[in-house]
């Protein structure tokens, strides 16, 4: 995995069942053994099954750096059962406008401090469930608030599902992109990786094939 400096935004792009949701989980798994504070907003998956896959990659003592900052949509009686029995740090930033949904990301960042890492997973699912406008802005404010105090953003857009507007607007707020997709040969259906682009950086831009055994991403 590329070692991305600070300030550095990335955007995990792809169709759906790509492994973006997987290429975070691998970032998060890196970020947490490295002992650095890593803050994970959710509005895909719920921080129930990202835990549970972060436990399958060994992690445990490391897992004291992870804070949840929930968005996701799973019935209420089931995550306060769930927190009730882990030691989660998790702030519930839903809310019915994404102005107040960032008043609490923010909220809960200026406690944390800088230099933080950052996955948001997924930005779709935030553009899908507010207005497209006002969604964007705030999500403008979340990258200019990463790059002020020297955060690490990677966050991840659903290829098939936006117009090329949007999917073009997303790009300019990144530094860096990375492309997943499926690909058929005479071996049958195959997951790979490339590199857009990376600014400032080094990379080689050809198609890789991946593996995700166990979780685990490796590039073949």
């Amino acid at each position: 995995m590329i070692d991305f400096p600070e300030q550095f935004v990335l955007m995990v792009s792809g169709p759906l069942g790509t492994g973006k949701n997987e290429f975070c989980l691998n970032m998060a798994n890196i970020h947490l053994k490295k002992g650095k504070k890593v803050v994970y907003i959710t509005t895909d998956l719920t921080p129930k099954v990202i835990y549970s896959k972060l436990n399958d990659f060994g992690l445990d003592d490391e897992l004291e750096n992870l804070y949840f900052f929930d968005g996701s949509i799973w019935n209420i009686k089931d995550r306060a059962k769930w927190l009730s029995e882990k030691k989660v740090k998790l702030i519930d930033i839903s809310a019915s406008n994404p102005n107040i949904m960032f008043e609490k990301v923010e909220t809960g960042l200026s406690v944390l401090g800088g230099n933080l890492k950052i996955i948001f997973d997924s930005l779709s699912s935030f553009l899908f469930r507010n207005e497209l406008g006002p969604a964007i802005k705030t999500f403008s404010r979340l990258v200019n608030r990463c790059r002020r105090e020297h955060d690490f953003l990677v966050f991840t857009l659903h290829e098939d599902l936006h117009p090329p507007h949007i999917f073009k607007e997303a790009e300019n707020f990144a530094d860096g992109e990375i492309k997943l997709r499926f690909i058929e040969d005479e071996e049958g259906l195959k997951r790979q990786i490339m590199i857009a682009f990376l600014r400032g950086l080094y990379y080689d831009s050809e198609w890789r094939d991946i593996s995700m055994e166990s979780g685990f991403l490796e590039i073949l």
